[in-house]
């Protein structure tokens, strides 16, 4: 069962040192679509009971209807942007309608997911390139700064630690589906190569000397510890296998965006993670 779950979790795809760009063509696309007219879904097609599968579906199609206007672009890095630029305008929309009822807040968290996810895919695939640009595009017309750099910082957050993660050779990375990052806070899954050994993992940024990966509470982490303490424990009810939390708080400094760049060699928080799951799958066996 538990196979069979993460076979249907989407799939990371790398960038080689050949790394592919955004075009001129689909920033300039994408600064059109962020003035261009349109109109977000009514309310009325998001009842309480719907899934959240159902509700990306219907922003799907949205999108689909959408990005006929935009079918010369060939580019799939080009056209991500673009339906990143549609939703980042729906979200907008949204967070609007929130401040007239704060009670209905899961179109936000969905939308943000569906944003995040395809801003991960740009990054993994164009680097640290795409991201001064994509900071600069956040103050174009049409576009909430704000709001803009909030999902990117997210998003350069966990593309980074894909990256590093990726690199390693022994483990095996699934990024979290909308319910697990915006309801169990979880961003990916890590299991040791051949075996069952798992990690949820959350990961954040934060202003330190060095990324590193937390298995215990921290006080100085302990409301991000509880989050995913709390969703691990919830992941792992489902399938009757173990799956230690884990916090991920990667570096920053507070004047410079994330480097990007392809890793030489793993990052040092990759091979304790690496040796932790190792420990981790020898005790289990031992048991």
């Amino acid at each position: 069962m538990l196979d069979q779950f993460f076979s249907n979790h989407p799939q990371l795809v790398f960038a080689n040192t050949n790394q592919t760009f955004i075009n001129e063509e689909g920033l300039r696309t994408a600064k059109e679509a962020a003035v261009a007219k349109l109109d977000p879904p009514d309310r009325i097609t998001f009842p309480g009971n719907r899934s959240a599968r159902s509700h990306i579906l219907i922003y799907e199609l949205l999108l689909c209807e959408q990005m006929r206007e935009y079918t010369g672009l060939k580019n799939k890095c080009d056209r991500l942007l673009v339906e990143v630029v549609l939703l980042h305008r729906l979200l907008i929309a949204e967070e609007r309608l929130n401040e007239i009822d704060a009670s209905i807040r899961r179109p936000i968290n969905i939308i943000g997911w569906m944003i995040q996810e395809r801003l991960i895919h740009i990054l993994l695939q164009t680097g640290s390139r795409s991201m001064r640009e994509l900071a600069v595009f956040g103050k174009s017309e049409g576009i909430d700064t704000s709001s803009w750099f909030a999902r990117l910082a997210g998003a350069s957050t966990e593309a980074n630690a894909l990256q590093e993660l990726g690199f390693h050779p022994d483990l095996q990375v699934y990024p979290a589906t909308v319910f697990e990052d915006t309801v169990l806070k979880i961003d990916f899954f890590v299991f040791l190569a051949n075996t069952q050994t798992g990690v949820c993992v959350s990961a954040k940024t934060t202003v330190a000397r060095k990324s590193r990966i937390h298995f215990k509470p921290s006080s100085e982490y302990i409301e991000w510890w509880d989050e995913i303490q709390k969703g691990s424990s919830r992941f792992q009810s489902q399938f009757g296998r173990t799956f230690h939390p884990a916090l991920l708080t990667i570096m920053k400094d507070q004047s410079t965006l994330l480097d990007l760049s392809p890793p030489t060699h793993p990052a040092p928080w990759v091979v304790e993670l690496c040796t932790f799951l190792r420990r981790t799958n020898i005790q289990q066996l031992l048991r």
